[in-house]
């Protein structure tokens, strides 16, 4: 059984505006990495209709050569353009949320090698685009929208973005992922009921594919958890779960001393904080997964319940208490 262990002489601190969310302010000018093939990204906005406050972000390659570049205007009516593509600044198919906070979610996909384009503006479709020759008025697209997006910048000339985060990726089960959890808090989404027995399974993996260690969720009644190459058994939480049926969750994984901690909370409530220690371990193997680097993770194909993932932000920073 693995024992609670708070911990106390350092802790993991976290922004809670911005943190639990996932949101960061907006840096203008500065380059970010970003994979937004794997990561829509979604942008914080609360410009007023005929402000004339412009959202500028672009993209690159993780070389650092142009990549897409995509444009907002907030006239009336609002306009969008994409650069090296767009002839010009050109109004929404769809009227955007009429509302003046705004969150805006750019998809990047390629389908059979063609780029394609959505926006969502508050959970509504407002603009679908395959960039091609048949779409684009410029004929250079191919020259930089066919580049992978490693990068991206808010540009100077920016005053529309306030703050942006990764979007929500719909989970693939059995399928490799590239993930620094170490230095990217993970946030899953579920909406399983209490008793349902559905369960969530995540494994990671060094950067080499050896294993690491594995987190279980099971959605019994009461709920309950399991670490693998640690607990001895099913165990239930320190404390109740917050009652919502529709939960996110936030793993934080850090080695503090070289001795590994996980602090999980659950739509903001921190809900266990564990060292992972011969202390607190009914399994003495512990070691030699917790100890690796996490660089890949995995949604086993058992897992029922999760249903979305996001990187959180990485503003949580340890303390000396």
């Amino acid at each position: 059984m693995v024992t609670t262990t708070i911990i106390t002489s350092q802790s993991i601190t976290k922004s809670k505006d911005h943190y639990y969310t996932g949101w960061t302010a907006v840096q203008r000018g500065v380059v970010i990495n970003y994979d937004l093939e794997n990561s829509p990204l979604q942008i914080k906005t609360n410009s007023v209709e005929g402000s004339n406050e412009e959202t500028w972000v672009y993209f690159y390659s993780a070389q650092g050569d142009n990549g897409g570049r995509f444009y907002l205007y907030f006239t009336s009516p609002p306009q969008f353009f994409i650069g090296w593509c767009s002839a010009s600044r050109t109004n929404f198919p769809s009227t955007p949320p009429s509302g003046t906070d705004k969150v805006w979610t750019i998809t990047f996909k390629r389908i059979s090698d063609v780029p394609a384009l959505v926006l969502h503006c508050n959970d509504e479709e407002v603009l679908n685009v395959v960039i091609s020759d048949a779409t684009c008025g410029q004929n250079i697209w191919k020259t930089y929208w066919s580049r992978d997006v490693e990068k991206m910048q808010f540009d100077s000339r920016d005053k529309a973005s306030d703050y942006y985060r990764p979007g929500w990726t719909a989970v693939q089960r059995g399928v490799m992922i590239n993930y620094d959890l170490e230095n990217s808090p993970l946030q899953i989404k579920t909406n399983s009921v209490e008793g349902s027995d559905e369960e969530t399974w995540v494994y990671f993996y060094s950067a080499q594919g050896d294993n690491g260690g594995r987190f279980y969720l099971y959605f019994t009644s009461p709920p309950q958890f399991y670490l693998d190459w640690c607990s001895a058994s099913r165990t239930n939480f320190p404390s109740i779960l917050p009652s919502e049926v529709e939960k996110v969750w936030t793993i934080t994984f850090k080695t503090i001393s070289d001795v590994p901690a996980l602090v999980l909370h659950c739509n903001e409530e921190e809900v266990l904080n564990v060292v992972i220690s011969d202390a607190t371990c009914g399994q003495n193997i512990w070691k030699t997964y917790w100890s690796r680097d996490v660089e890949k993770m995995q949604f086993d194909s058992r897992d029922k319940a999760s249903d979305y993932y996001r990187p959180g932000t990485t503003t949580d920073v340890v303390n000396d208490a």
